[in-house]
């Protein structure tokens, strides 16, 4: 009787060993893409929080009028202001921290474009903002009548000691339902890009853990 050599008629394939794979480059892709997911949401949850603190930094983080700040006048003197809306303006008098607030020797004097004065409404209860040494203390309100340049005059401090006034015109309920609008759509988006960002980022490091140890242990046997 003849046997048939391996390969031959009725003879038996030697069984191949399953192909190991080792690369991590797919791996890596996935996770990169994840924490850049997640670095996308933080930007955004930046983004928003800054959208909602914008208008409200009377004072910059290290002591000067802040961007939304129209006119700063440093007492005695006087300035112009350009209103381009009929929003209500909001004066503060800017001082040192620690130091007790200055008295004015006499009242916040506006005038209009047309030589009219504006009144100068003094609010219940002024609020503090403090930064980097400086504090601004919220002392009247006006409301322009229309856009244009407004002259602001400031007396002297009944001491004598440095004092600021500034400008900073409030938010506009338009303004405040963009926030809002964006806000409601900005959120659902970080929430959803983190969830994604948090799995890929697992799974990817998951992923190319096994791959380096298996290229590990390919290279080992070798």
């Amino acid at each position: 009787m003849t046997l048939q050599g391996a390969g031959g008629p009725g003879g038996y394939e030697p069984l191949r060993a399953p192909t190991v794979r080792t690369s991590t480059k797919g791996p890596k892709i996935l996770t990169f893409a994840g924490l850049g997911c997640l670095a996308i949401v933080i930007a955004l949850v930046c983004f928003v929080v800054f959208a909602f603190t914008w208008n409200q930094a009377v004072l910059s983080t290290d002591g000067s009028p802040g961007p939304t700040v129209t006119l700063a006048v440093d007492a005695p003197g006087e300035g112009l202001v350009d209103v381009t809306t009929t929003d209500r303006q909001r004066v503060y008098l800017a001082y040192p921290t620690g130091a007790p607030m200055p008295g004015l020797d006499g009242e916040i004097i506006v005038h209009a474009s047309t030589g009219q004065a504006i009144e100068v409404l003094v609010p219940d209860g002024g609020s503090d903002v403090s930064e980097d040494g400086t504090t601004a203390h919220l002392i009247g309100l006006f409301d322009p009548t229309a856009a244009g340049e407004y002259r602001i005059e400031v007396p002297a401090t009944t001491d004598g000691s440095a004092a600021t006034v500034l400008v900073q015109p409030t938010t506009s309920d338009q303004d405040g339902l963009g926030q809002v609008v964006f806000a409601a759509l900005a959120i659902p988006v970080a929430i959803c890009l983190g969830a994604l960002g948090v799995v890929m980022s697992i799974c990817g490091g998951v992923w190319w853990y096994r791959r380096a140890v298996a290229r590990r242990q390919l290279q080992g046997g070798r």
